[in-house]
């Protein structure tokens, strides 16, 4: 196809993903030389470099008065969460707990992680202030899987925080720079009043809703933009070269459709081209631009089969 050298030029910078009606949440975890202490106490050297998530919602997406911020780092045998929980009303809740007001699961956090991004799968890892953990995959409770992973909780003066270790192997899938999995991290809070239940990714109900987690890479976001969009991208456009050369009568429908194609590259092209490092908002609406351009190639590739079935079976 004569065209596609330019399409691969045009895409190659440009390559982003699927259109998003909300923020598309994301977030770029730190690769760690030096492993945490899992002891919840949050002073080692990858929590120092590490950025924290954007603020906690409620799951409906509202604004909640007591925050709460997460922190993710790797290395090539692990996943390490930190999340840290503020707590205003810290002396009391430690009195609830020296009084055994407060059972295990009462106030905690809960993990959620879609290490295949299929927007539908995902395993659960819950810790409690008390230190208690439990492991489900979907809705089935795992404890076999609890002794594979790390997890503890420790208690400040004004907050209490959760540090957490997940191997790779259990999560089934290796990293690198393209890599894009499904992630929420959740807060149940016993004190709370209208907030007891608040997440990084507002899930618009339970807790449990994979097609609203937000996006977690393991990479600077600009090198994981260009490495999974490209990737895509560069698979759709070989599709195209492949069958423009067997079926060369495609090749002027293929043409004739690139025109919008040419649009959404223009607007992610505007976006990225805006000065300064990038950030997480501004990765995230990078993103969603890509995505509809992986979306408006994978509509042209569906095209151009559909072309060719009805031509060589002649179907009207």
């Amino acid at each position: 196809m004569k065209s596609c050298a330019c399409f691969s030029l045009l895409i190659l910078c440009g390559a982003c993903a699927a259109g998003a009606e909300e923020p598309y949440l994301i977030y770029s975890a730190v690769k760690t030389a030096e492993a945490p202490a899992i002891d919840g106490r949050l002073d080692d050297a990858c929590w120092k470099k590490a950025e924290q998530t954007q603020p906690f919602v409620a799951i409906g997406g509202g604004p909640v008065a007591v925050q709460t911020v997460g922190m993710l780092a790797y290395d090539q045998a692990n996943l390490y969460i930190a999340i840290v929980c503020p707590e205003p009303a810290m002396p009391r809740l430690k009195g609830l707990i020296d009084t055994n007001d407060v059972k295990d699961m009462d106030e905690s956090v809960e993990i959620f992680i879609d290490s295949r991004y299929s927007r539908s799968n995902y395993l659960q890892f819950r810790v409690s202030i008390l230190g208690g953990r439990d492991t489900h995959d979907q809705i089935n409770i795992r404890n076999d899987l609890t002794p594979e992973w790390r997890g503890a909780a420790a208690l400040n003066a004004e907050s209490w925080a959760v540090e957490v270790a997940i191997p790779l192997s259990l999560l089934g899938v290796a990293v690198d720079d393209a890599s894009l999995w499904g992630l929420n991290l959740n807060r149940q809070r016993l004190m709370g009043q209208g907030d007891m239940w608040t997440c990084w990714s507002a899930t618009k109900g339970p807790f449990a809703s994979p097609h609203r987690f937000g996006r977690l890479i393991f990479s600077p976001y600009s090198t994981w933009r260009k490495a999974h969009y490209t990737k895509q991208i560069d698979e759709l456009l070989a599709q195209m070269t492949t069958l423009s050369k067997a079926y060369p009568y495609v090749e002027s429908l293929a043409q004739s459709q690139i025109a919008t194609a040419g649009k959404l590259d223009a607007e992610y092209q505007a976006e990225v081209g805006k000065a300064g490092a990038v950030t997480a908002v501004q990765c995230g609406s990078q993103a969603a631009l890509a995505e509809k351009l992986v979306q408006e190639y994978r509509r042209i590739v569906d095209n151009l089969r559909l072309k060719i079935i009805q031509s060589e079976f002649a179907i009207k």
